[in-house]
């Protein structure tokens, strides 16, 4: 099954090595959503995803502490991602925690 699938390929990258990777996809996405027309706000966001420091800033500060987690505007602590929000989870394997996972979409109005 997918998830079956899932979850071997989560373990596999868990234990190559303990060393903190981040992986990222779908940033094209944000361009489907009405806001980031505007290329300034789009050129910080796009950026900020570029920027290995910003993305593990923002790895390890937001939600820290919750396995659940939704922040919204300048609850993240940048500037760049300022009407954005994210929503993010802790996911364990084996009962370990082994990453998170985190959605950046646009605020709600």
């Amino acid at each position: 099954s997918v998830m079956s699938e899932a979850i071997a390929l989560l373990t596999s990258m868990v234990s190559q090595d303990s060393e903190e990777k981040v992986y990222s996809g779908g940033t094209s996405h944000l361009f489907e959503q009405p806001e980031f027309r505007d290329m300034d706000k789009a050129k910080a966001v796009l950026g900020m995803l570029e920027q290995d420091q910003s993305v593990r800033g923002l790895i390890n500060n937001v939600g820290l502490g919750e396995s659940m987690f939704v922040s919204i505007g300048g609850e993240t602590g940048l500037p760049q991602i300022q009407d954005c929000s994210v929503v993010g989870t802790v996911f364990s394997i084996g009962g370990q925690p082994a990453g998170r996972m985190m959605t950046l979409g646009s605020r709600p109005s």
